[in-house]
């Protein structure tokens, strides 16, 4: 399923059991496994020189939180999930530096 304000580009190969959240975009040099799932607001394939025309390539049954950003040219394997959530908050003083 993928919801109505994700954007596929053509060429993107996603299979019928996939899910694609929200306002998700997928280029165009993006392979998703069966039983993928991309949360909202993500952001899959993005070019870079440094991928040489090799694809994103997701495999089965992962799962691609929220606002994520993966890059062409990286290859995620089956079941694969980001395990470790960090945050670097910085706070800011007028006056100091």
């Amino acid at each position: 399923m993928i919801h109505p304000t994700a954007q596929v580009e053509p060429g993107a190969q996603i299979p019928d059991d996939a899910v694609v959240g929200a306002f998700t975009m997928i280029h165009g040099n993006v392979q998703l496994g069966h039983g993928a799932t991309i949360q909202s607001h993500c952001s899959l394939g993005e070019p870079t020189p440094l991928a040489a025309g090799r694809p994103l390539v997701i495999g089965e049954a992962a799962l691609i939180r929220s606002h994520s950003v993966l890059y062409e040219g990286s290859t995620y394997g089956p079941t694969w999930r980001p395990v470790i959530m960090s945050a670097f908050v910085r706070a800011y003083e007028r006056g100091r530096t």
